[in-house]
């Protein structure tokens, strides 16, 4: 029987043997993740051992499997296509442990109760999954209210989003924590990165992103003076980020800024010096005061 040497992709899995498709599969399968997802083609036989090769074909083959509809399929394959030819490398974060960050780990429970305590308004922004982020001056569809971000979440909760009306689903962001969610998981720094940023603060203010699968947010800035610390407390993403130079300044101002060329990826290959980074349950990543950033999607998510 024909055998093939799979070395699996994932971070913290040492797997790595001649084995039969079939039991590379299996193995696959143990880790949660469809057949659809598996990195190696069907008849593709033997393959690169690299294991940031892997994990970008890992990548594309889940972005993949969006719904046929949906509107960032295509953009979301022609960006990671790029990246991957490019051999771009893939960073796993300063620490993947949840405990890092929170010191009680958090459930759909706090998120929940985050989402039942909230006022939507300009500081809890909402928007359709597969549009763009809103700006804080945008404003999104009279039916995208809190009625419709639930339906949102239990759509998120209940299928792997093959939905017929991708427009179904929206995104939240800045949503503040309360006293029962997201705070009562006693959120705290990591050691590593406490005295990173401006000002050093040991009582961070925070408020967290949902974003359904295949959601692409637009390339932006956080803060030109202070850090962000972001912690990936549900799902999967990739974190894109360029350092605020003159060079990608320039280019952001005279594209994204004033037209939407970044949405036919007219942006990201004049960007330089990019950092991708691929965020899952726990994954803290620092952000300097005034990077450029994007996020995608891999899964419903919160950050």
């Amino acid at each position: 029987m024909a055998t093939i040497h799979f070395k699996c992709p994932l971070e913290g899995c040492d797997y790595d043997r001649q084995v039969t498709r079939r039991g590379a599969i299996n193995h696959w399968h143990r880790h949660g993740e469809p057949t659809e997802t598996f990195p190696i083609a069907s008849q593709q036989g033997r393959h690169s051992t690299d294991p940031n090769t892997w994990l970008w074909q890992t990548i594309i083959a889940r972005w993949n499997t969006l719904p046929s509809n949906h509107p960032q399929l295509a953009p979301g394959i022609a960006l990671l296509h790029f990246l991957a030819a490019k051999k771009t490398p893939i960073h796993h974060g300063l620490t993947t442990n949840i405990h890092h960050t929170f010191s009680i780990e958090p459930t759909a429970i706090h998120l929940n109760t985050d989402v039942l305590n909230a006022t939507l308004s300009t500081t809890a922004e909402l928007a359709t999954g597969p549009s763009l982020i809103a700006s804080a001056n945008s404003m999104w569809a009279a039916d995208h209210n809190k009625a419709h971000f639930f339906h949102s979440l239990q759509q998120m909760a209940s299928s792997s989003i093959l939905l017929d009306r991708p427009e179904d689903l929206c995104a939240i962001i800045n949503l503040p924590p309360s006293t029962d969610g997201l705070k009562a998981c006693q959120l705290h720094l990591p050691d590593s990165v406490k005295s990173i940023g401006l000002p050093k603060t040991p009582v961070p203010e925070f408020g967290t992103a949902y974003t359904p699968r295949g959601h692409i947010t637009n390339i932006h800035i956080d803060s030109l003076y202070e850090a962000t610390i972001t912690t990936t407390v549900l799902g999967r993403k990739l974190l894109l980020q360029w350092p605020a130079s003159d060079h990608n300044l320039q280019m952001l101002k005279r594209f994204h800024w004033t037209t939407d060329a970044w949405r036919l990826l007219s942006l990201y290959p004049l960007l330089r010096d990019i950092k991708v980074t691929f965020c899952e349950h726990g994954t803290v990543e620092h952000l300097p005061p005034g990077a450029l950033h994007a996020v995608m999607a891999l899964d419903n998510s919160a950050m």
